[in-house]
């Protein structure tokens, strides 16, 4: 379907997030709290750079190679035969979250990253979402038995951009977020989204009514004009990513020599009074550390954002013994 347009709306009051003199989105440090406000109410989304160090971003490198057991690092013939069959299509390594992965656990309990979720929240008490890696294969100049060869089959879906939400329903803010470990720029497959989106969503939902379903996942129509508006967020490795999930997004194929790697990371207001969702989450991370056997440590912020401790500091009315899972 196309887009239909209500009289006085059009989508050339659009905006493009500044770019700095090294081709980068502007970012902010952690501690601006109001520069990362003031852009994030502004274009929808922020990057927050230096938000985990050099050493944190090698660390999740390697346990995601450790994931990607028949992918030998250093061995371009073995990566696609023996390539995950999971979501290779949106650049994921698996169907299932990295709940077992403790590397992943100590971004996901970093106090820097929570507190900056929490800040353009509102909320101090949180929970962390079960995210998962993402992974793009490098697409040209790939050396394989020792001749240079592209790989156009690796790339990622194009032109994807959706909502996950339904945007004709009413939302209070979500959030979701993604930390960048390795270097994004124009043509290494990354981020993209529509900059200031967000003051238009309730125009595009009434113009689009036609549309309108139950999901609360979205596809973009390719012939929607805000698809000329789209651009690629590119920021350095160790970039913290936060964007409002009323914000049409995607990812753009990986067209370069590197592999593109993040891991998604996401905070929402704690559901602890809700026992079935507090049962069945602590069901999930020691049933699935269990079968993998791994033992996870967890920080008292961890453990907070899991939902194994109150925010209190108390542990939660629901009895739970680990050692029976």
């Amino acid at each position: 379907g196309e887009s239909h347009f209500l009289n006085g709306y059009s989508y050339s009051n659009f905006i493009r997030a500044p770019i700095d003199n090294e081709g980068y989105t502007v970012s902010y440090p952690v501690d601006d709290k109001e520069g990362i406000s003031e852009f994030f109410n502004q274009y929808g989304f922020v990057v927050i750079e230096n938000a985990i160090t050099c050493e944190q971003i090698d660390l999740s490198i390697e346990e995601i190679w450790s994931n990607l057991r028949q992918c030998p690092r250093d061995d371009p013939s073995q990566w696609e035969e023996n390539w995950p069959k999971g979501n290779q299509k949106y650049g994921f390594i698996t169907n299932f979250t990295d709940i077992s992965s403790q590397q992943a656990w100590e971004v996901r309990q970093s106090y820097d990253i929570y507190s900056t979720f929490s800040d353009l929240l509102g909320e101090h008490e949180l929970w962390v979402k079960f995210g998962r890696y993402g992974v793009m294969r490098p697409t040209s100049g790939i050396v394989i038995n020792n001749k240079t060869c592209n790989k156009p089959s690796w790339k990622t879906k194009k032109n994807w951009l959706h909502f996950d939400i339904n945007p004709w329903e009413s939302h209070n803010l979500r959030l979701q977020g993604l930390v960048s470990l390795t270097d994004s720029h124009i043509d290494s497959g990354g981020f993209h989204c529509i900059p200031g989106f967000v003051q238009h969503i309730n125009d595009w939902a009434e113009n689009n009514i036609h549309l309108q379903n139950s999901k609360k996942y979205v596809e973009i129509p390719m012939k929607d004009p805000m698809r000329n508006h789209i651009q690629r967020i590119c920021m350095k490795k160790g970039s913290l990513l936060i964007w409002d999930s009323r914000l049409p997004h995607g990812s753009y194929p990986n067209n370069s020599s590197s592999f593109r790697m993040v891991q998604y990371i996401t905070y929402f207001a704690s559901q602890s009074h809700n026992p079935v969702l507090l049962e069945d989450r602590l069901n999930t991370f020691y049933t699935r550390n269990r079968i993998s056997n791994v033992d996870i440590q967890l920080s008292q912020l961890g453990q907070k954002l899991l939902g194994s401790m109150n925010w209190d500091g108390t542990l939660p009315e629901y009895s739970y013994d680990p050692t029976i899972y």
